[in-house]
This record gives C-alpha cells, structure tokens and sequence, in this order.
C-alpha cells in the first residue's frame, strides 16, 4: 500500500516544464503529482502537448482479491486514481496547452490549502479532460480555505464522461475572517469548450440571529450542537 500510494511516475517540485511527453501510471499514485507539501509556492508548472493517463489500479485489486493469504486488502488498494493530482500551495500556477488527460477516475483534481497569499491558478488550452468508464467527475476542485480567489480557466477544451464538482470538505482555515458562507472559492471560467455540468457540492449556506433587543446589554444565546 505504502509503495502504490506514494509512488508516482513523476513528482514535480518548484518550477517544472513538460514538453512532448506520454506519461502512464498503472497500480500507482498518479502519473504526474505536482506538489511540494506548500514548498512551491509562487512556482508555475507548464505541460505542452502531452498525453497523461492513469490506467487505473484494478489490478491490484484484482490480484488481492484472488489471492486473500496474502493478507493485502483489495478496498485499501489508493482509489483516486486522478491523471494529475495534486494539493495547491499560494501563487501555484500550473498551465496546460494541447494536453490529454485521462482517467477511470477524474482527468484533473486539485484541493487548496488555508490561508493563501496568493490564488492558485490551472489554465487549460486547447485540451482534452476524459473521465473514462461510467459517468461521473471529469474534473474536481476541492477548495479548502485558501481565502483567495483560485481560478479553474477552460479555453478551447473537451471535458467528457463526466462533469466538474466543487467541493469544501474539509475546510481546514481556522482564521476567524475566512469563516465565510460561500465557500465556492474557485472561480470556474470557460469559454469554447465542449458541454459539462457542474455539481456544487460547497456548503455556501449561512444563518442570520438577530436579537430582539438593542443596547448593550442585548445577547443571544446558543444551546446545543448548532
């Protein structure tokens, strides 16, 4: 487990361009993971003309279940099997031109972090984003607190088999200004690009209290898991 969950075909740190590249990952992490724990920060990642896919980790599975003495679970086997995967650091921008990317689970995942400085940036040209088998999450974008407004750009691109979700579980910044209603923080641009849906799945929703009186000796009091 350890070996397939933190191995991938290539991990990208700083700043990192790939150019003319088919790059495969089969009973792996990702084909491409390009984080540094928030040590890039302010870092940008370029991908011209590339074909990225993740053949899936069923073999794995395959293999355990047919073989139960070897004391290996199928359902630990790592499931996110993303073409590009990754945790966003403040400032990361990472661009993608005339690029392929091709899952069983999600062509493209990202999640940010707390309290950015500044917004993490995916730009898509010319691309093609492809959730392969049943229909379901092409692209996922999980924003976390980052306080910024990240960017997910699609220009010219085909998103198929499945459509984009947003989501803010868990929302990890504990500062008390980015406690916020909307948690959708990733602005979602599109233009020229094949039909998708779009699932929200934040929890943009608030509740207002207000006292029946005024002065300072008003107060509301709160009871219970509220």
């Amino acid at each position: 487990d350890a070996q397939i969950s933190n191995t991938s075909t290539l991990w990208l740190k700083r700043n990192a361009q790939l150019r003319n590249l088919t790059i495969t990952a089969r009973n792996m992490r990702y084909p491409v993971h390009s984080e540094d724990s928030g040590g890039n920060a302010n870092c940008e990642h370029q991908i011209y003309n590339c074909y990225i896919e993740h053949y899936g980790n069923a073999g794995a599975r395959t293999w355990r279940n047919n073989n139960a003495g070897s004391g290996m679970l199928a359902s630990t086997v790592w499931s996110s099997e993303h073409a590009w995967g990754y945790g966003s650091s403040s400032g990361l921008v990472e661009k993608f031109e005339n690029t392929e990317l091709i899952s069983p689970v999600n062509g493209f995942y990202v999640h940010t972090n707390k309290d950015f400085l500044r917004p993490n940036i995916n730009e898509f040209k010319n691309c093609s984003i492809v959730k392969k088998g049943n229909f379901g999450t092409a692209i996922v974008v999980q924003s976390l607190g980052s306080g910024m407004s990240d960017i997910l750009s699609l220009t010219n691109s085909e998103i198929s088999g499945g459509f984009i979700a947003q989501s803010d579980l868990p929302w990890i910044s504990q500062d008390f200004s980015r406690q916020i209603a909307n948690k959708a923080e990733t602005k979602i641009f599109a233009s020229g690009c094949s039909n998708f849906g779009y699932r929200d799945q934040t929890r943009g929703r608030t509740i207002r209290i207000t006292s029946n009186s005024t002065g300072t000796l008003s107060s509301v009091s709160l009871t219970g898991n509220a």
